[in-house]
């Protein structure tokens, strides 16, 4: 019996090494996975913080163009406003000299030249009132390129109405009225503009 019982004796030990053994390298693998995973996650949350902030960022510089070609819009249309009133034309004859303004025109008989007016009105009211450029801005879009584009016409029409007029009247179109003609090209692009970036923002 006592023999027989060193060898039991001995297995047991070990049986039981072995297992403590495996039982460390067991505890063992699962910390270093454990501690891949921790790593996989920290990586995927800075991943993804870093797709939030490069879309926050894409996302402010589209509002921040957005904001700055509505300005320029507003700021066309009030000038081509001002520019309304100021003279358009010099006309002389017979050596007597005199300047016509927009107003004028319209007051003598071309009524169409009235829109012009018009128009940029809406165009600033559009753009100043923050309800409706942001939740309609098609309407404002489509208002400024429709008026840019229809007082460009007037202006141009005018412009070659008066010069086939009687050869007796000289006609000299001053530095005013070519500035607000491309202040209303210049609105139908950046109204175009305008909606193009809103169209993109999500």
């Amino acid at each position: 019996m006592p023999a027989t019982s060193k060898p039991s004796s001995r297995a047991a030990c070990l049986i039981c090494v072995t297992r403590s053994l495996t039982t460390k390298g067991y505890r063992s693998r699962e910390r270093s996975v454990n501690r891949l995973h921790g790593r996989v996650v920290r990586y995927k949350s800075r991943e993804s913080g870093l797709k939030i902030a490069f879309a926050n960022q894409s996302f402010t510089k589209r509002g921040l163009g957005m904001n700055r070609a509505r300005g320029v819009t507003v700021s066309l249309a009030i000038f081509v406003l001002i520019c309304f009133f100021l003279p358009w034309v010099q006309l002389s004859c017979v050596g007597a000299k005199e300047s016509v303004s927009g107003l004028s025109l319209a007051r003598e008989g071309d009524n169409l030249l009235w829109l012009i007016p018009l128009f940029m009105l809406g165009v600033i009211a559009f753009g100043i009132a923050r309800k409706m450029w942001s939740e309609t801005p098609s309407v404002f879009a489509l208002t400024s390129t429709v008026g840019g584009s229809i007082s460009a016409y007037l202006m141009y029409q005018e412009q070659a109405n008066l010069n086939d007029g009687p050869r007796l009247v000289g006609t000299h179109w001053t530095i005013v009225f070519w500035l607000a003609f491309a202040a209303c090209i210049a609105l139908v692009c950046s109204s175009i503009i305008f909606y193009a970036g809103r169209s993109r923002s999500p």
